[in-house]
This record gives structure tokens, sequence and C-alpha cells, in this order.
């Protein structure tokens, strides 16, 4: 039976970024007095604490002590905190329930459809371009979670939505128990986040638990090719869509979307660049289906449909050289995807490098001989890249990311892209990828 906490519970939210922000609003808005915070910043470098102040909830900033466990009764925590910490071999050994805020949110309204889109790669945009499909279609929809609206946050402001489209990564999936989706896409999996998670074993079962609960009336949305889903789908007990190029249910073959083998409508016009965006839009369109939303609708709204910021978005065009930011790229896979959505010839300078997540780099050898006039790296991974990227192309090692560009636009001529696609997380020098994606463009915009 699932149980929201009783009022009096100490929860503590362990950790105060995003997630947990909306947490304490949400708990603070619902008569929760005994709220408390540990967060190992001090408050003064947390963007949230002038926020989170005048609540008058309990803090600790600076590092965490044992009042994160003392008379506590349940943990929410931040995605990605360190598993591996003294604090959670504590929370073990007290057998302190530690759930995510989608989780927490889901026990307050298991009534409610979820959406629910994870994979290694290709998660925003799924999740922003179902949200369109559904509000083109007439549907009273909200979007939240990974895609960087918490979720707590958009259950308290727009809690009578019909659907809530939400991105959920493997730092949230870890910790849910009861959260059963109505619908759930899984994209696609391939090594990341390896250094939390330890094997990419134990991250596609955090990944597949975005689908492991649900019941003869929920929907999975799934590649054609799951071989690597195949211990999990044959457990799942519910309805299965596949996508695909090969045999899908949703397919897309010679220009056109197809389900069942039938024309939807061609994809010359949307603005969706890349092989693996018609990947997205057919699992998208899985779920629109499904819901009833005609091939007429979804034509329309994937027209429409603008490319999230950060992804493959054309900054400017000097002297015929453009400049993309891919600075959502945090994944080797992700860095591959965006040199393949670029046409052929070696006219590819790519900008690449940050906090190495250590992931093999053999993936990139193929598409990097075809694509790449230079690599260009930067950051605590540069010399790794560096030593890889230099037996492919010409390859330069720098500290900054001001020093990449200025070196790159020396390096192109008409014709040539420059590319910041990292394949790295931001955290070595900026606060995340949208930093990181915001300082590119600004120094873009004074070229």
């Amino acid at each position: 039976m699932i149980k929201i906490p009783d009022k009096n519970t100490k929860i503590t939210l362990l950790g105060l970024g995003l997630s947990n922000y909306g947490a304490a609003q949400f708990l603070h808005s619902r008569g929760y007095k005994n709220i408390f915070i540990s967060e190992l910043k001090p408050a003064l470098q947390n963007q949230f604490y002038p926020k989170i102040s005048p609540l008058g909830i309990a803090a600790e900033f600076g590092g965490h002590t044992e009042k994160v466990w003392q008379d506590t009764g349940l943990v929410l925590i931040s995605p990605g905190f360190p598993p591996h910490s003294v604090v959670m071999a504590e929370l073990a050994a007290r057998k302190i329930p530690i759930l995510s805020d989608i989780e927490f949110v889901y026990r307050f309204f298991p009534e409610k459809k979820f959406i629910s889109v994870t994979g290694s790669n290709g998660k925003s945009t799924t999740t922003a371009l179902i949200h369109h499909i559904l509000r083109h279609a007439g549907l009273q929809v909200s979007v939240g979670g990974n895609i960087g609206i918490p979720i707590c946050e958009v259950f308290q402001q727009e809690s009578d939505r019909d659907y809530f489209v939400i991105e959920t990564s493997s730092y949230e999936l870890e910790y849910t128990e009861f959260f059963k989706p109505a619908a759930a896409v899984f994209l696609n999996l391939s090594p990341n986040h390896l250094e939390h998670h330890g094997t990419l074993d134990k991250y596609l079962a955090a990944k597949a638990k975005s689908f492991t609960n649900q019941d003869q009336t929920d929907l999975l949305v799934h590649p054609d090719d799951s071989e690597i889903l195949a211990q999990y789908l044959l457990q799942h007990r519910g309805r299965r869509i596949s996508f695909g190029f090969n045999s899908g249910r949703i397919s897309w073959q010679n220009h056109n979307f197809t389900a069942g083998g039938k024309k939807l409508f061609s994809s010359r016009g949307i603005q969706l660049l890349g092989r693996h965006n018609l990947l997205n839009v057919m699992a998208a369109l899985g779920v629109a289906l499904d819901l009833g939303i005609t091939a007429e609708i979804c034509h329309e709204a994937v027209k429409s449909f603008q490319p999230l910021e950060h992804r493959l978005e054309t900054v400017k065009v000097i002297r015929g050289i453009t400049l993309v930011n891919d600075s959502k790229s945090t994944t080797i896979d992700s860095m591959v995807k965006a040199l393949e959505s670029f046409p052929g010839g070696r006219n590819v300078i790519l900008l690449a490098g940050g906090r190495d997540k250590l992931t093999p780099l053999e993936p990139l050898s193929e598409i990097s001989a075809s694509k790449l006039k230079s690599a260009i790296l930067f950051g605590e991974a540069g010399v790794r890249f560096h030593d890889f990227f230099n037996k492919i192309c010409d390859s330069h090692l720098l500290k900054t990311m001001d020093e990449a560009l200025v070196l790159a636009m020396e390096l192109a001529e008409r014709g040539d892209f420059i590319l910041l696609s990292p394949g790295c997380s931001s955290f070595d020098q900026f606060q995340n990828f949208e930093a990181r994606g915001e300082y590119f463009k600004q120094l873009v915009s004074k070229l």
C-alpha cells in the first residue's frame, strides 16, 4: 500500500539543488513543519539559499552532519548524490527510506497519468516534443522533471492537468519504489554515469525502473532492437509499441514516418536535425498515436516544434562558417550523434572536453575520421581526448573554451562547421550544461 508521510515526520532533504528546492516548497505549502535541509556548499554559495531562508526551514550548510539521520523518517535525495558516501552508509545502516522527488510526488498523486521519458540521449527533446504534440491536440498537459522544472513545482502549480510528461534520469529512477507511469518511453542506452552506478547493468536496472511496475493498462514505447532490454521485456505486463528504422511498429522509410507499414507523414520540413532525432520523433509518435491523436495533428505539431536550446543549436554564421551549440552533449554517444547530423566531408571543427566520465572513446573513431577537420580539446578530459583524437585528425589541447574558439576561428574556412559538443559533464568549469552553452553563445556573439 502506498502511503504518504505523516505531517509530523522529520523529512530530510539531502542536498539543495533544483529538485529539493522544489520539494521544500511543496512540503512547506502542504503544512509539513519538520523539514531539515543538509547541503554541502556554504549557504552563500548556494543559489537557492536566499529563496529558502524566508520559509524558516531548519538547515545546515557547508557539510553533512549526524543531523541528517537523527530522528529522520524519510530522506529526499538530490539527483546524483554520491552513493558511496559516509552519509549514505549511515542511512542504509539505519534503514531510513530514501526517495527521489519523482517517487515522492507519485505517492501523493498515484491516480494521475504520468508519461515518463528516459534514455541515455534524447530525453529532453522527446519530453518536450510529446508535451508539444499533446498540447497541439488540445489536451491539458504539464512538463517537468529532469528537463529543468522540478516535478514538485509542477504539481504545486498544475496538479489538475490531464497528463504529466516528465523526463526521468537514472539518478531519479534508482530511488523509486511504486512509480508506475501510464506511458513509459525508453529511448536508448549507452554507457553513462558509470562513476555513479558502477556498472552498465546497474545503470540499466535504474533506467528500467521507469516501466517495471507497469500493468496491463500501461504503455511502454521502446526501440525495436532492444536486446539489452530483453530480460525486462519478458517480465513486462503492459502494452508495448516498438520504434526504429528496421521493423518497429513506428518506423521511418524513404523520408516518411509510418505506423504498421502505413504512411503517417513526410519528415521533410521538420526542424529537428539528425538521424537520432528521427528516432526521437518516432518515440513521441508512439505515445501520441496510442492516445488517439491523429496523424494530421501529429504532423502539424512535429513541423512546428522548435529544437531545444543547447541541442545542435545554430548560433551564428560568420563568413560562411556555421557555429553550433550542442552543450547538452554530455556523453560520447551524444557526441557521435551530433557528428552524424552533419553532411559528409571533413568540415567539422569539434570543441570538446569537460569533466571526464571515463567512458570509452572508440565509438568516435569511424565518424570522427569521416567528419572532423580538427578537434580542439579543453577541460579535465582534454588530455585523454587529445591522445585519442590526435591519431585520427588534427588535434589541439588547450585549457579553456575561450582559447578553443579563438583557434577554431583561425582554422575554419567557408563551409566549415564549428561544433561545441563536449561529450562530458560541465562541472569542471561550469555549473551545468546550460551555463556552458550560454557562455559559448556569449563568446560567439562577440566575434
